[in-house]
């Protein structure tokens, strides 16, 4: 159980629905919904709880002591940011962000209602048959065997991509030699994605690759090795085995969701909030990261193991996946608290260059750090007679020493 006593647990019930254009829609796939498994809906009634309502799994907002996504020396790619993060006051549950989204997945499994908006229907469907296809849960068993590319284009095929409005996503064209083959357990399996440019950022601030993006610009998906040898980017294009990498607090993942978020919000414009996430993952569970780029507050969640006790797929990473790369229709956004949003602190870390994230991000074609080179030129060097008199001792011995031999 997460240890909350020393601070304050925010209601999820507290956020606020945004209104939303309705649309009639029926078709020949209401069966599923009116042929889902009770079995299953009170499964997912159980896990759904667990997730959002308790504190077992939790946000936590985070307070940045110092960082280089600033730095005076040019810019810096993901895999050498530098931020220093301390705890925040303010604890949320998980469900605290998706209120629209809990609320719209407990009425289906309460009533069995079905929403009539199009992208919701089709979100739930998703979910409902991910849960119900055995299959599925079977081909992401054992993640440990795979090094960090395998694991890249397992879960991007078989989690990420399943749950997403679009099952199309984006590898970084660097990770690896191009193929349309899945490299999970079964022989036939094929690619949904594509290999891409995946850069993001500007080469005068933090910049680089996510390892995956997807539902084309929705959510950025990071597998951080402290084994990937460094690149212009950022990258590695060498495959190796994962070692044990610390998702929490982990400063690869921070830069990208900060960058990610601004640059969600300079090209969204017109979306309800600006909390917009990036998911950490290693071959042991997730990390979810939120940042609000107009709030300047900066989220991070509980680890949430990919694998049950029973060696089973955890359900509550299957729902907090869900939850996650289907954002934009299912979180509510910072929810209101009495107090002040607690500040994260990068607008003031990062004032000199701010313009830079508010408006000349980059999706693509993001190119090595620029470097800033001094102009010695009209620099003045402070005399010293000390010195002065030295350098003309030094040379008359060194002439001396010439004509004597």
């Amino acid at each position: 159980m997460a240890t909350c006593s020393k601070r304050r647990v925010d209601d999820p019930t507290s956020g606020v629905t945004a209104t939303k254009k309705r649309h009639d829609y029926y078709d020949g796939e209401d069966e599923l919904f009116t042929t889902f498994p009770k079995k299953l809906i009170r499964r997912l009634a159980k896990h759904l709880e667990t997730l959002c309502c308790e504190d077992d799994y939790v946000f936590k907002t985070l307070r940045i002591l110092n960082c280089n996504g600033a730095d005076y020396n040019g810019g810096v790619p993901f895999t050498k940011a530098y931020c220093s993060v301390t705890l925040g006051s303010r604890t949320l549950l998980f469900g605290s962000v998706f209120v629209d989204g809990i609320k719209m997945l407990k009425a289906f499994l309460k009533d069995r209602h079905v929403p009539t908006d199009l992208q919701e229907k089709r979100i739930l469907r998703k979910l409902l048959i991910f849960i119900s296809d055995k299959e599925a849960h079977l081909l992401l068993k054992n993640l440990e065997k795979f090094n960090e590319t395998e694991l890249t284009m397992v879960l991007a095929n078989h989690l990420h991509g399943k749950l997403a409005t679009s099952s199309k996503y984006v590898i970084d064209k660097n990770c690896t030699k191009e193929s349309k083959h899945c490299p999970c357990s079964s022989e036939n399996c094929s690619l949904s994605g594509q290999f891409a440019d995946t850069s993001i950022g500007n080469e005068e601030v933090w910049h680089g690759n996510l390892d995956i993006i997807v539902d084309n610009d929705t959510v950025g998906v990071s597998y951080p090795s402290e084994c990937k040898a460094d690149s212009p980017g950022g990258k590695s294009t060498v495959e190796v085995k994962l070692k044990h990498v610390n998702l929490s607090r982990n400063q690869q993942i921070m830069s990208e969701t900060i960058v990610f978020s601004f640059l969600q919000k300079q090209r969204h414009p017109e979306s309800r909030h600006f909390l917009f996430p990036c998911i950490g993952v290693a071959n042991t569970g997730m990390v979810v990261y939120f940042y609000d780029s107009q709030k300047d507050v900066l989220l991070e969640s509980s680890f949430i193991s990919l694998v049950s006790v029973e060696g089973k797929v955890n359900t509550q990473a299957i729902l907090a996946s869900w939850f996650v790369v289907n954002y934009k229709y299912l979180s509510s956004g910072i929810p209101h608290s009495k107090a002040p949003d607690e500040k994260a602190g990068f607008f003031s870390h990062v004032k000199e260059k701010l313009e830079i994230y508010e408006h000349n991000l980059k999706f693509g074609n993001v190119g090595i750090s620029t470097s800033l080179e001094d102009d010695d030129s009209d620099l003045e060097v402070e005399p010293s007679d000390f010195l002065s008199e030295t350098r003309w001792e030094l040379l008359e011995i060194g002439s001396m020493s010439g004509s004597q031999s």
